[in-house]
């Protein structure tokens, strides 16, 4: 007799690992797009950011977190800061003070 519930569980157990492995990819090539000056400009750091999400990659639960708090509250700003050069006129970067 097979338990129809166990392959249930080991599908729905793939997909959850899948999904997390996709958000791992995302946010890190998201990290190493944007320019550094971007993370300086948002008072974040990139170095900080690659370093968390290559350690969450050793404890998913919580790099599952530290992926969706990357992608959801930290890259819109960096990213905002990354364009801004190209609504302002400024091809090569914000201006050095």
């Amino acid at each position: 007799m097979t338990d129809v519930g166990t392959g249930t569980t080991v599908a729905g157990a793939a997909m959850l690992e899948f999904f997390t492995l996709f958000l791992f990819v995302w946010a890190f090539v998201s990290v190493l797009k944007q320019p550094a000056w971007a993370y300086e400009q948002a008072n974040r750091s990139k170095s900080l950011w690659v370093l968390l999400l290559v350690l969450g990659l050793f404890v998913p639960c919580i790099g599952l977190g530290l992926c969706l708090w990357y992608l959801f509250l930290v890259n819109p700003g960096v990213r905002a800061q990354a364009h801004l050069d190209q609504r302002i006129g400024f091809p090569g970067g914000p201006p050095q003070y």
